[in-house]
This record gives structure tokens, C-alpha cells and sequence, in this order.
């Protein structure tokens, strides 16, 4: 078949429009290197996982956003929520060597007023258990507290606990009065170093003279444990709610 030469100008603008042209008319074997004005062909080759393509100067370039993803340095592992009363709290198995540090962010309604709040540390991944090696556990945080008599500060702490505390007195209302942390769990799995660690900040509501209290506390254990997961719980009675999320912090 002979092919017929159209001279520049030969043709109007717009005159060829998609309708003009059959569907997969022009495949991948009709574009060279350059033929997508000015664009490479990677054009052609799809984005892998966690890539984009992004167009530099004319130039199409791979850009990784994986450390875009769980909200920057944070990436959701788990989480637990319930309106359902247990006797304890617990998340186990969402530590991975992909990460040697944890954020804890939960919400607490104890069954009975006038409760104290604890946690411990477990072991043993999806088959866990409760560490309770004898007096393993150090605490220690102060608190701020205002109620209708007025307000003050205290101490509270242990050198050797079964343990950690983190809540005095917590009110039963499950409209308004709960237990609330925000934890970091530090090399949690002792990836780095031999202890378990951890800090944060807390308020709860105050069962006498419908007061709250404030605080900053942290702990640790006294010996070598892997742990992998958490239990929380109140000194007696049930937790009626509790909304818990567990995020890893990314290492790079």
C-alpha cells in the first residue's frame, strides 16, 4: 500500500478528534523513548508500590511517599474500642522488629467510682500473658488536682510494684468522667538496650468533690523482658468503656 505525503498546514485544526481514531490504535511499539513530548517512556511502565510518577522539567521521575503513610512519623498498628464492660483491657502482638518505639492514645470508664488506674506489660505475642514478675515494676508521676474545695499537687510512686499506677480516684460517669493517656513505649521488644520504658501524660476525673486530676509520670522494668503487648485495668470492678490505639513510630 503506498503511503501519501501531507504537506504542513494539509490539515485543519481539530479536524482529527478521538472519533477519528480506532480504540488501541497506537500501542507502546509506536512510541519511541521520546515521543510522549518530551517524557521518557517510564510514562509507560506503571508506578510501583508506594511510588509516584512526577513530571520534572519535562522528565518523568519515580518518588517514593512510603514515608508519607500513617501519618508521617506514625503508622496505626491496631486498635480496640467497645461500649461493652470487660475486667481488663488487653492488646496483644502489635510489636515488629519494623519498629522499636510505640505511642499508646486511650480513653478509660471504670464500672465503680473512686477506682485507681493501672497498666502492666505483656509477653508471649498472640498467645500472651501478663508480666508479673515480683516487684518488677518502677513508677512514678505527679499530679495536679482541682476540685470544688480548690486544687493542689501531689507525688505518687513505687520502686518496686507488681504493676504500673497512672490514675487516682477515677470517676464512673461514662458521659464525662474517664480515664485518659497518652503513652510512648520505649524499645518495648529491647531491640536496643535491656529495659522496657515508657512515659506520658494523663487525666481523669476526680470521684471526690467532682474534681480531675493532671499529670506526667513514666516507669520502667527492673528486669529483661521482650514485651509485646498491654493490659489495662482498674483496681476493682470492671472497665464499662474504652477506646484504645496503638501506633508504631517509624525509625526513618
Amino acid at each position: 500500500m503506498s503511503k501519501t505525503t501531507i504537506p504542513t498546514g494539509g490539515i485543519t485544526a481539530d479536524a482529527i478528534d478521538a472519533t477519528k481514531i480506532a480504540d488501541d490504535a497506537i500501542s507502546e511499539e509506536h512510541l519511541d523513548a521520546t515521543a510522549l513530548t518530551g517524557h521518557t517512556a517510564l510514562g509507560a511502565t506503571p508506578a510501583d508500590t508506594d511510588e509516584l510518577l512526577v513530571s520534572d522539567a519535562g522528565t518523568l521521575k519515580r518518588v517514593d511517599y512510603s514515608y508519607l503513610k500513617g501519618g508521617g512519623g506514625f503508622e496505626l498498628l491496631t486498635a480496640s474500642r467497645s461500649t461493652s464492660a470487660v475486667a481488663t483491657v488487653t492488646i496483644d502482638d502489635f510489636t515488629s522488629s519494623t519498629y522499636d518505639h510505640y505511642r499508646v492514645i486511650g480513653t478509660f470508664v471504670p464500672a465503680t467510682d473512686n477506682v485507681d488506674f493501672f497498666f502492666s506489660a505483656r509477653t508471649g505475642g498472640s498467645s500472651g500473658a501478663t508480666y508479673a514478675g515480683s516487684n518488677a515494676y518502677s513508677w512514678d508521676y505527679g499530679a495536679r488536682y482541682r476540685n470544688s474545695g480548690g486544687g493542689g499537687s501531689y507525688d505518687n510512686g513505687a520502686h518496686q510494684d507488681t504493676k504500673w499506677k497512672f490514675g487516682d480516684n477515677v470517676d464512673s460517669d461514662a458521659d464525662s468522667h474517664y480515664m485518659a493517656l497518652d503513652l510512648t513505649l520505649y524499645d518495648w521488644t529491647t531491640n536496643i538496650h535491656t529495659r522496657c520504658m515508657w512515659r506520658g501524660s494523663m487525666i481523669n476525673n476526680q470521684d471526690s468533690g467532682a474534681g480531675m486530676h493532671i499529670g506526667y509520670g513514666g516507669g520502667k522494668l527492673t528486669s529483661n523482658i521482650d514485651a509485646t503487648g498491654i493490659l489495662f485495668q482498674f483496681s476493682s470492678g470492671d472497665v464499662s468503656e474504652h477506646s484504645v490505639s496503638v501506633f508504631g513510630i517509624k525509625k526513618t
